[in-house]
Order: structure tokens, then sequence, then C-alpha cells
């Protein structure tokens, strides 16, 4: 199940809107087996484009996807901290990072692929507040992973 703000249909799957949407306050919640109480993740993509973002000749393509980070609250000794993964050789089995960081390459890349980018250009900077790459961009955005029913 996906419940957000904005929705985009790609291949007869509901997306939700990602790029262009109006801020962190739509809720994107995902149902899945790898909680078991409701957890707010923080998802960093980076999409990379076929032409320098900068160039204004013609409308940049998506070339490639990939998940950058996955950042996530976890208790330990009564105490909370930030966890973040950078990987999924990062990941470990016990505590559901793998199977938080295995969803996340599942659904939020296949939705970064359906979003649209036709408004962009290189005077608009990336939402990590820094431009990694003339041809990336950068996607920060929060998910809410709520427990399978």
């Amino acid at each position: 199940m996906i419940s957000a703000g904005g929705i985009i249909e790609a291949q007869n799957v509901a997306v939700p809107v990602i790029v262009n949407r109006d801020s962190w306050d739509t809720e994107i919640e995902i149902s899945t087996s790898c909680v078991q109480d409701t957890l707010r993740i923080v998802v960093t993509v980076v999409c990379r484009f076929d032409t320098d973002l900068y160039l204004k000749t013609r409308k940049a393509q998506l070339v490639q996807v990939s998940l950058d980070k996955v950042e996530f609250m976890v208790r330990t000794n009564g105490a909370y901290r930030r966890q973040v993964y950078q990987g999924r050789e990062e990941c470990k089995d016990d505590d559901g990072s793998r199977c938080i960081w295995d969803l996340c390459t599942e659904k939020v890349l296949t939705w970064m692929w359906a979003q649209s980018y036709a408004y962009l250009d290189g005077d608009v900077f990336d939402e990590s507040g820094v431009y990694f790459h003339a041809l990336d961009r950068r996607y920060r955005f929060p998910l809410y992973l709520i427990p399978e029913s």
C-alpha cells in the first residue's frame, strides 16, 4: 500500500510524486513486514541525467538512479541515535536494516524512474543544497514504514 498526497500512474502502478512535491508535509507510507512499529526513515537518492543541468539546450533525460543513503533513529541502551546506512553491505540482518534497504531499492528506485523531470535546470539547487555533479541531482525525502496488518 502507498498512501501519499500526490499520485502519478506509471505502467498501471501508483507512484507517489517525489519530484516537484510541495513540501516534506506530504507523507508517503509503505506497508511492510520489515517493521513491527511505524518507523520514519529518510531516503536519499541520486539521479543522473544525460546532459549538464546548467545547460538549457534540451530537456535532460534520466539515465541512472541509485539509492545513496537510508537514515532512521534506533534505540540503544535507552537512548535514541541516528543510524545512517550508505550501502546494503553496511546493513545488519538482526535490526531489519537490510530488509528496509531492499524495500527502498525495490520501491523508491522504481518511483524515481517514473517521475517527471521536465522542470530541471542548473539554476535549481538539489535537495541536499549543493551540487554533487553537474549531471546529478539528489532527492532527500521521508517515508513512513507501517507494519503489515
